[in-house]
């Protein structure tokens, strides 16, 4: 008997089709089960209706704005919340995944702004040097 085959669908660039290739591959080493992996640009992701995705599609990587109507439309079931919650996400990522107090999608993606503090700095002999935040002691 042929193993069943789920289908999976995202935009067109590494921040979607690489969380969608990572899952996939996953899945299928731990099931046996494998993801078919669909990649549309990023016009016509946002063009489809989100419910036509969800009707056709078994795993969708997408970004936070399709949580509102996702929760409206019923497209998808709401997810259980991380016993970890917040705490397991990167500023703020999975909060952007709640809507009405609802969990919609897990964040698979890190695309965050992170701030960095660089010193530049003279030596007692003139000489200048320079150094970041992240290559400084946790208790400088």
């Amino acid at each position: 008997m042929a193993k069943p085959k789920l289908s999976g669908m995202t935009w067109d660039h590494p921040r979607g089709y690489r969380c969608l290739e990572a899952a996939s591959d996953l899945h299928a080493a731990q099931t046996g089960v494998t993801i078919n992996r669909t990649r549309r640009s990023l016009q016509a992701f946002a063009d489809a209706p989100i419910g036509d995705l969800a009707k056709s599609h078994d795993l969708i990587i997408l970004d936070h704005p399709h949580v509102g109507l996702i929760a409206e439309s019923q497209c998808q079931a709401p997810l259980p919340i991380p016993e970890n919650g917040a705490a397991g996400s990167l500023g703020g990522g999975l909060e952007s995944y709640v809507w009405q107090e609802q969990l919609w999608a897990y964040p698979a993606i890190a695309d965050r702004a992170l701030g960095a503090h660089a010193l530049t700095a003279k030596t007692s002999h003139g000489a200048s040097f320079s150094m970041s935040s992240a290559t400084l002691p946790r208790n400088a």
